[in-house]
């Protein structure tokens, strides 16, 4: 269920929404109106009810080289041998491609 907090910054009024569910993750945003606030909040637990939901800014945070060293290190093992080399220099040509760090 969801919980909006009046707030009263330097910035003014804001309002804080907070949404826990079982089994997952507690979501937290704010906004500077209630009724965006309200919105929001409809909208989330909707998709957390659906399943749906995943946190955006969070999802921002990962690059194509976090993608590439994380099949690396725990996926490339399940390959066969004769498949790996080939994979490896693959994901080695899409880093140098879209990474600026290898």
């Amino acid at each position: 269920m969801a919980t909006i907090t009046k707030l009263q910054g330097k910035r003014g009024i804001s309002y804080k929404v907070r949404i826990r569910k079982p089994n997952n993750p507690t979501v937290t945003k704010t906004f500077s109106s209630k009724n965006l606030a309200e919105k929001w909040a409809r909208k989330t637990e909707l998709e957390l009810e659906e399943n749906t939901y995943f946190d955006k800014a969070a999802a921002a945070s990962h690059t194509v080289a976090d993608l590439v060293n994380r099949y690396l290190r725990e996926d490339l093992k399940k390959l066969a041998e004769s498949d790996w080399a080939a994979r490896k220099r693959q994901l080695s040509w899409w880093r140098v491609l879209f990474c600026t760090q290898n």
